[in-house]
């Protein structure tokens, strides 16, 4: 593109759409005759014999705030960090943060990134907010649907006292928690700097940033779904 060119919204917008339709090609071996947007998110609910598909992007509730946490560990257990953002309804960043854990396991640095970005939040004053996690287990234990491990008691409890004010505690898919799996990603790196606060835009890793961005656009991501005969047993993963 020539320096001074005129951009139109049409034709970036086309071809967005046809990387995106390449990329799918591609990841899930089919040729797909999408010349839309719109026919892409009806083919993404259409089942198949196999597996079915979303369109899945992170998304807010008008007017509330929303902190999203992730962790993760090298090794289950193994080195391990955590990461989360706070986000206005537009998907504008508030506060994030990112933070080394040491040797845990991965559902304990779930547990400690959630809780560090509550302490943070309640901090700073912001204490009415929905939170989100792509730990299915975790969510469950905070909700009381599942019996909490003792390895992690201590840390559930705080938990539960500090979500007494938090409007609602919820499950997204990996694909609407990218910040915080970045960021999560990013704690691991700095174990002689324990927590950091990232108070301004400017000063976010550069790749949360981008992530940041494409969720302010709305943005959305295809998420494979394989029936649930033909998933493996996870029941290996809770216990």
């Amino acid at each position: 593109m020539c320096d001074g060119c005129r951009m139109h919204s049409t034709p970036i917008c086309q071809a967005v759409l046809s990387d995106i339709r390449s990329a799918v090609e591609i990841h899930f071996r089919m040729r797909l005759g999408l010349l839309s947007f719109p026919q892409l998110y009806e083919w993404s609910g259409r089942p198949s014999s196999r597996v079915s598909f979303q369109i899945v992007r992170w998304s807010a509730r008008p007017g509330c705030l929303t902190l999203n946490t992730d962790g993760c560990s090298k090794g289950n257990p193994g080195c391990s960090g955590g990461g989360g953002i706070l986000r206005d309804a537009s998907g504008g960043p508030i506060l994030a943060f990112s933070a080394f854990f040491g040797i845990r396991s991965s559902l304990h640095a779930e547990a400690l990134a959630m809780l560090t970005g509550l302490r943070l939040c309640a901090k700073l004053g912001f204490v009415q907010v929905d939170l989100q996690s792509d730990s299915q287990v975790l969510v469950g234990i905070i909700q009381r649907r599942f019996r909490c491990p003792w390895q992690i008691r201590t840390e559930i409890e705080q938990i539960w006292d500090l979500t007494a004010a938090v409007v609602s505690v919820c499950h997204c898919y990996r694909e609407a928690n990218r910040v915080a799996d970045i960021l999560a990603n990013v704690g691991v790196s700095h174990p002689q700097q324990g927590c950091i606060m990232y108070d301004s835009t400017s000063i976010i890793p550069k790749l949360a940033k981008g992530e940041i961005r494409l969720d302010k656009l709305g943005m959305s991501s295809v998420r494979r779904i394989v029936r649930e005969a033909e998933q493996p047993d996870r029941m290996g993963d809770i216990l």
